[in-house]
C-alpha cells in the first residue's frame, strides 16, 4: 500500500510539472531514466521486505551484502554510460566533474610522492588545510598499489557502499529491533543517492563508511555490554581519519558519541561498569588524538572560517542565476526551516549549469518522500527509546544544523552523509508508529509535492522565464 502511494504521488508530480512547465522539462530520456530508478526503488523495497522477512539475520546480512555489491557494480557501469552520453568531456568521471579531476590529479602526485618519500610535501604544496588530505592519500595509495586506474576506485566504492548497507541494518537492529534492521538494510542497499555517489570519484562513499562504522561499534558496545580492544580501534580509527575528510565531522561525532555513552552510563539493566569504562576510554583516546595531532587548532580555524559562509553562499547563488540578489533576511528562515528536507529535485532544463542537478533528481525524490518516516523515528525515538536512539538522532540533526548555519544545506552532496542515519530513523519510525499515524503519509506527500512544485517555479521565475 505504501509503495503504491509513493509511485502514484511521483507520477502525479511529474504530470503536474509537464502541465505547468511544458517544454522546459528535462530531456525525455533523462527523465525516463530517473523515473525508472524511483519506481525500481519502491517496488524493490516492497519486494525485498516481503521475501527476506523470515530469513535468519546472519543469512539476511549475507544476502544484503551480496545484492548491494551487485547493484552498485551495475550502477558504476550506468554512470559511465551516462557521463559518456551527457557530458563526454567529463568522462570517465561523473557528469559536470570538477572536484574528481582535482582528486585524480592530486592522487597521482601523492602516489609518486609515496614512491619518492615526499608524500607530505606534495600534500602541503597542494592543499591549504589537512581537511583535504584524506581522500588524496586514499587515492594515492590505491594508485601506488594498482596504478592510476579510475575503475579501481569505483570497485572499492562498491565494497565500502555494500559494507555500509550492512552496518546501517545492524545499527538499526540494535536500536529499533530486527524488523527495523531488515528495512534499514534494504533501504541502504537500494538508496539511489548511495548508488550515485558510489559511481563517482568523490570522497562521500568512503567518508560515509568512516562515519557509520564507529557509530555501529558504539551502539553494539552499549547494547551488548562487551568492551574489546577491537571496539576501541574500530571507533577511534575512523574518527581519526574523518579529521582529514571534512573538518567538522569528527568533532561533531565525538560530541554526539560522548553524549550517547554518558546517557547510557546510568541506564538500568545494563553493565554500567563497562559503559563507564568505555566512556572514560573514549574521552581519553579522543583527547589524546586531538592533542597529539593538533586538531584543536584546526577545529578553531574551521569555526572561524564558517563565519560569513552563509553570506558567501547567497552571493555565489546570485552569480549563478544571472546576478539576482537574494536578501539574507528573507532567504535565511526558509533555508533553516527546510534544512532537513532540502534539496528538492529539479525537473527543468533551464540552462547548461542545471545538467548536473536535474540528472540526479531521483535521489532527491526518494529522500524527500521518505523523510516522513524519519520524523516519526525521531519522535518515537525520543519518546520511547531515547537511550538507545540518542546517537542516531543527535548526529544527523547536529550535522544538518551545521549545514544550515553554513548555508549549504540545499546542496545534495553535503546532505548525503546524514542519509545513513536518517534511513535508520525511517525504519524505526515505520515500525514504531501505529497504522493511523502511518496513514497520514499521503498528506505529507501532498505537502512535499507542493514544495517541489514551488521550488521549480521559483527557479524559473527568478530567471524571468515565467
Amino acid at each position: 500500500m505504501y509503495t503504491e502511494y509513493a509511485i502514484v504521488a511521483f507520477l502525479i508530480l511529474i504530470s503536474i510539472h509537464f502541465m505547468v512547465f511544458g517544454t522546459m522539462i528535462m530531456p525525455p530520456l533523462v527523465l525516463l531514466f530517473g523515473m525508472g530508478i524511483v519506481v525500481f526503488f519502491f517496488v524493490s523495497l516492497h519486494h525485498y521486505s516481503g521475501s527476506w522477512r523470515k530469513l535468519p539475520m546472519d543469512r539476511f546480512y549475507t544476502r544484503l551484502f551480496g545484492h548491494a555489491l551487485v547493484y552498485r557494480l551495475i550502477f558504476v557501469g550506468i554512470m559511465l554510460l551516462l557521463t559518456s552520453w551527457l557530458d563526454p568531456d567529463s568522462y570517465p568521471f561523473e557528469i559536470r566533474a570538477m572536484d574528481s579531476w582535482v582528486y585524480h590529479d592530486v592522487g597521482m602526485k601523492v602516489a609518486e610522492g609515496i614512491r619518492n618519500g615526499n608524500m607530505f610535501d606534495v600534500l602541503n604544496e597542494t592543499w591549504r588545510s589537512f581537511n583535504d588530505w584524506g581522500h588524496s592519500i586514499y587515492l594515492g595509495f590505491l594508485y601506488y598499489v594498482f596504478g592510476p586506474h579510475f575503475i579501481v576506485v569505483r570497485i572499492f566504492n562498491v565494497l565500502w557502499g555494500a559494507l555500509t548497507a550492512v552496518f546501517v541494518g545492524k545499527t538499526a537492529e540494535y536500536v529499533f529491533g530486527r524488523s527495523a534492521g531488515r528495512m534499514a538494510g534494504i533501504m541502504a542497499m537500494l538508496m539511489p543517492a548511495f548508488w550515485w555517489y558510489g559511481g563517482m570519484h568523490l570522497k562521500e562513499t568512503v567518508m560515509i563508511f568512516l562515519m557509520v562504522l564507529p557509530c555501529y561499534q558504539a551502539v553494539k558496545l552499549i547494547q551488548t555490554g562487551k568492551l574489546k580492544f577491537l571496539n576501541i580501534i574500530m571507533i577511534a580509527g575512523p574518527i581519526f581519519l574523518l579529521f582529514y575528510y571534512r573538518s567538522f565531522l569528527a568533532p561533531l561525532l565525538i560530541l554526539c558519541m560522548g553524549g550517547y555513552l554518558l546517557l547510557n552510563v546510568f541506564k538500568k539493566k545494563r553493565n554500567q561498569g563497562i559503559v563507564l569504562v568505555s566512556a572514560v576510554v573514549f574521552v581519553l583516546v579522543m583527547g589524546w588524538i586531538i592533542s597529539r595531532f593538533g586538531f584543536q587548532e584546526h577545529i578553531t580555524e574551521t569555526v572561524e572560517q564558517s563565519q560569513g559562509r552563509f553570506d558567501y553562499q547567497l552571493t555565489n547563488i546570485a552569480k549563478e542565476v544571472e546576478e539576482i540578489s537574494f536578501e539574507k533576511g528573507v532567504v535565511a528562515p526558509f533555508m533553516l526551516a527546510g534544512a532537513v528536507v532540502t534539496p528538492f529535485p529539479t525537473f527543468l532544463d533551464i540552462g547548461q549549469r542545471q545538467l548536473g542537478i536535474y540528472v540526479r533528481f531521483q535521489n532527491d525524490v526518494v529522500r524527500n518522500f521518505l523523510y516522513f518516516f524519519a520524523f516519526l523515528g525521531i519522535w518515537y525515538g525520543v519518546k520511547r527509546k531515547l537511550n538507545d536512539s540518542a546517537l542516531v538522532i543527535l548526529f544527523p540533526l547536529g550535522y544538518i544544523l551545521v549545514l544550515a548555519i553554513s548555508g549549504v544545506s540545499f546542496q545534495a552532496r553535503y546532505q548525503v552523509p546524514a542519509l545513513p542515519f536518517m534511513i535508520i530513523l525511517m525504519a524505526g519510525g515505520f515500525h514504531l508508529a501505529k497504522p493511523k499515524v502511518l496513514n497520514r503519509w499521503p498528506m505529507y506527500l501532498a505537502i512535499i509535492m507542493a514544495a517541489i512544485l514551488a521550488w521549480n517555479y521559483f527557479k524559473v521565475s527568478i530567471r524571468g522565464l515565467m
